[in-house]
């Protein structure tokens, strides 16, 4: 008896032995045109038994990325594109993507702050300017709660750091609360205060006095 353990390890387990040896044994076709008929007929098999492949964009040219590496790229046929896959492009390695530089000091406010501090330095001056800052004050706060439990730190605290964070550009002002994030929506609003009146709301007893006045109209009338 021939256990799995003794034969030869699969490239690609989700296509299954069958598959593998089926591409292992077409290299030896003579007939360039069986064989690579045989090709697309396996690669057409090899998109049926590994459906996660099936809505990629690219799902041909990865079947016959695998199909070359399963046959060990020693067979002469080539992909529905006409290429025909090398070794050398497959161990390809990419170029490294820069890191992000990150100051050891503020990382617990993320790098999203130091996005928000170059764009509010950019605005020109005004009522939109000075929310903005304060918004990102108020994350900062929140931010620093959410990764620092232990530890607390006061309103002037982030305004030092925004301070120095934004080179001396961006300040908030003294009696501007930061505390409105961090309160999921339960606190104030840094939003100005509009000087439109609001439009005034009735309660429903309003409503049920009125409906009481008519009623009471209708009956002296039945009378």
């Amino acid at each position: 008896m021939e256990y799995n353990s003794t034969r030869e390890q699969l490239v690609f387990p989700e296509y299954g032995r069958n598959v593998q040896d089926m591409i292992r044994t077409i290299r030896n076709e003579q007939d360039d045109a069986k064989r690579q008929q045989y090709a697309n007929a396996i690669v057409n098999l090899m998109g049926h038994l590994a459906p996660a492949h099936k809505n990629a964009p690219d799902q041909r040219p990865k079947l016959w990325k695998h199909f070359f590496a399963i046959a060990e790229y020693n067979i002469d046929v080539v992909s529905n594109e006409g290429i025909r896959y090398t070794a050398e492009e497959a161990h390809v390695i990419p170029s490294t993507i820069p890191y992000p530089e990150v100051n050891e000091k503020f990382r617990h406010y993320g790098n999203h702050v130091r996005a928000l501090i170059e764009r509010a330095a950019a605005m020109e001056d005004g009522p939109k300017k000075s929310y903005f800052i304060s918004l990102i004050g108020s994350f900062m706060k929140m931010a620093f709660k959410t990764y620092n439990k232990d530890h607390f730190i006061t309103d002037e605290g982030v305004i030092r750091d925004l301070k120095i964070l934004s080179k001396g550009k961006l300040n908030i002002e003294d009696e501007t609360s930061l505390d409105v994030l961090s309160r999921k929506g339960k606190g104030g609003n840094l939003q100005p205060q509009s000087s439109e009146p609001k439009p005034q709301k009735y309660g429903k007893h309003k409503h049920k006095n009125r409906n009481r006045h008519n009623n009471n109209d209708r009956f002296r009338r039945r009378k």
